[in-house]
């Protein structure tokens, strides 16, 4: 049984934007992406940035700091390779 006195641990990298796209199929993209960094065992979420007056909004996928140079490599490896993952360069 753990022991409830010591403190936990909490990751104090920030999040970075790996992916970002606002085309129809950006949502479906990410998700691909997603599953790719997952298997290769990084964690990432997908931010929707949905505006009322736009058909589409901005999808943006974000890994920790920390695992960024690793799924941006898995990212444009996929690319070369053929696979989905094209989108937007990030502005961070």
């Amino acid at each position: 049984m753990p022991d409830d006195s010591s403190p936990q641990e909490y990751s104090t990298d920030e999040f970075v934007t790996v992916f970002r796209s606002r085309h129809h199929d950006a949502e479906i993209e990410a998700e691909s992406i997603r599953g790719l960094l997952e298997s290769a065992g990084l964690k990432s979420m997908i931010v929707r940035e949905n505006v009322p007056e736009l058909p589409t909004g901005w999808v943006q996928l974000k890994v920790l700091s920390s695992d960024a140079a690793e799924a941006k490599e898995l990212i444009e490896s996929a690319c070369r390779s053929g696979g989905a993952a094209g989108g937007e360069e990030p502005n961070d």
